[in-house]
């Protein structure tokens, strides 16, 4: 249970880090990739047409687009659309080559420093798993990525970073379609196998983004989509975790974190199904202003201790008061007197929050704050409330002397 406190009179203390970015790389650059892509890709060794050719496209940042999604639970329709360069590539019926395979990878850096880049350690990994059966949409189908040491997390991420590298520096935009001059096979093409083989759907695969091998037949339905003839399974894998203002902070390392499914239907269209259970109602108030809840510290940050706006308001005490954390607010929280009475106004979340207390003392460097016991009224005037909070009042009996108000709300 998370506690957010707010009173009066004394500013609140933001919590600041620094956010170090790696040069860009001097290599070719296309502009349609960039470091850190999520980079889904297809090979047909032994097919009819194509098999020395890959196809790569772009899906999204690893951690801006697809851990965003996870981290707000929310479903990516039709990211990017490869069904008619899969065709000229490599069949027209491609929807039932058994020997098309596919897969996803991204990293930004194979760095083993403490430099970030949206909130993500050098080698960390962003990799699919293949799952062969329908399975719960937004519940993972597939071997966990789990890798056995650094040396097989740095392997990770350089074989990602080799594999990116061809859609990288030989391709001109994205979709592309690329002659690979590696041979026919998928053991000439993707030499690094760092999670041993055997949590490939064919031990035969050594690839980066473990890659999956298409079949005669569709899975059918996958939560709200058709047709569909691919299901990746996505993981997060980090490398540390003791880096401040990192996400996943003390989490596991070389352990996957399930993001969610990856999903290509017959049309082509790839999506993503996040998993499951994953979003809070902070967080979706987070994402509503454009903040990212797993980073601590940037104009984005949307960490509950964070404070991009740089007024005297943590994000936690803008979500409890209905302020708005991009922009610097007023003290949600003011005293007036009305006759014998203080009436102290502030503005509630109508859900979602545990309770709130509002708190006295007579003095502020010295003593106690007290539980007023007090139960708010809604107020008469309500403009200006943003929607799921009500401006309410509480009247406290006046009295000789000063006394000094908080509120505490509790998630």
């Amino acid at each position: 249970m998370k506690t957010t406190q707010f009173h009066l009179i004394t500013a609140l203390v933001a919590i600041t880090s620094t956010l170090t970015l790696l040069p860009t790389s001097a290599r070719a650059q296309n502009p349609g990739y960039a470091p850190g892509d999520l980079v889904i890709f297809f090979q047909n060794p032994g097919g009819s047409q194509g098999s020395d050719m890959q196809l790569f496209a772009t899906t999204g940042n690893t951690a801006t687009v697809f851990r965003q999604a996870f981290v707000n639970g929310q479903n990516l329709t039709n990211v990017v659309n490869v069904g008619g360069l899969l065709g000229t590539t490599f069949s027209t019926n491609w929807t039932s080559e058994t020997t098309l395979y596919g897969g996803l990878g991204g990293t930004w850096s194979a760095s083993t420093g403490t430099s970030l880049s949206n909130g993500d350690p050098g080698r960390t990994v962003y990799t699919s798993m293949p799952r062969n059966v329908v399975g719960t949409p937004g519940v993972a189908a597939s071997s966990v990525a789990v890798l056995a040491g650094n040396t097989a997390m740095t392997a990770t991420a350089n074989a990602v970073i080799q594999q990116n590298n061809i859609f990288e520096t030989l391709a001109t935009n994205s979709p592309a379609a690329i002659t690979n001059g590696l041979g026919s096979t998928i053991q000439s093409i993707n030499p690094t196998d760092a999670f041993g083989g055997g949590n490939s759907w064919n031990n035969n695969i050594p690839a980066p983004g473990v890659q999956q091998q298409g079949s005669a037949s569709s899975f059918g339905t996958f939560g709200p989509f058709t047709n569909v003839e691919f299901l990746w399974d996505v993981y997060r894998v980090q490398a540390r975790k003791d880096v401040s203002g990192q996400y996943g902070f003390g989490e596991p390392i070389r352990e996957g974190m399930f993001l969610g499914t990856v999903v290509l239907d017959a049309s082509g269209n790839v999506s993503f199904v996040a998993a499951a259970g994953t979003s809070t109602p902070y967080d979706a108030w987070a994402a509503s202003y454009g903040l990212d809840p797993s980073l601590t510290t940037g104009a984005t940050a949307g960490d509950r201790t964070a404070n991009p706006d740089g007024d005297s308001l943590l994000n936690f005490a803008e979500f409890a008061f209905g302020t708005n954390p991009t922009i610097g607010s007023p003290a949600p929280i003011s005293a007036t007197r009305n006759g014998g009475n203080v009436l102290v106004t502030m503005i509630q979340r109508n859900t979602d929050i545990t309770s709130y207390v509002l708190q006295t003392r007579g003095e502020l460097g010295s003593g106690s704050w007290t539980n007023s016991g007090l139960s708010p009224t809604a107020a008469g005037d309500q403009a200006g409330v943003p929607s799921g909070y009500t401006r309410v009042v509480y009247t406290a009996a006046g009295g000789p002397g000063k006394v000094f108000f908080r509120a505490l709300a509790t998630e």
